[in-house]
């Protein structure tokens, strides 16, 4: 979370939800990225088995983060890529990606002891 959403305890809401905004910009490139060029790319050769081809760099794309969130992203992955080929969209995966990313940081924010209110 980026400096100046927290001021004195208190969240500055209008900060948090253009970092908010900012940060789903990433979900979008991602997203796009993983389920949409590679996973739809593959898709008609491979068909749903792109879904494994495209979970191996996606897992290792989070390397480096912790191990819980680097081991969930084996089943996000797969789910995610289920859902993009059944529903012919990546944007349920930014949805989804993004509500986690915001829970994550509001859950961050109250064991901080910030106000909401």
């Amino acid at each position: 979370m980026s400096a100046g959403v927290v001021v004195a305890g208190h969240v500055v809401w209008s900060k948090f939800l253009v970092y908010q905004l900012f940060y789903g910009l990433i979900f979008i490139s991602g997203e796009s990225f993983w389920r949409g060029y590679i996973l739809f790319g593959l898709e008609r050769k491979l068909g749903y088995s792109a879904i494994f081809v495209m979970l191996f760099p996606y897992v290792m794309s989070h390397y480096g983060k912790p191990f819980a969130e680097t081991i969930g992203a084996i089943f996000a992955g797969t789910v995610l890529g289920y859902l993009a080929l059944r529903h012919r969209s990546f944007w349920l995966g930014v949805i989804t990606h993004w509500g986690v990313a915001i829970w994550m940081d509001l859950v961050a924010m109250h064991f901080k002891g910030s106000e909401f209110w």
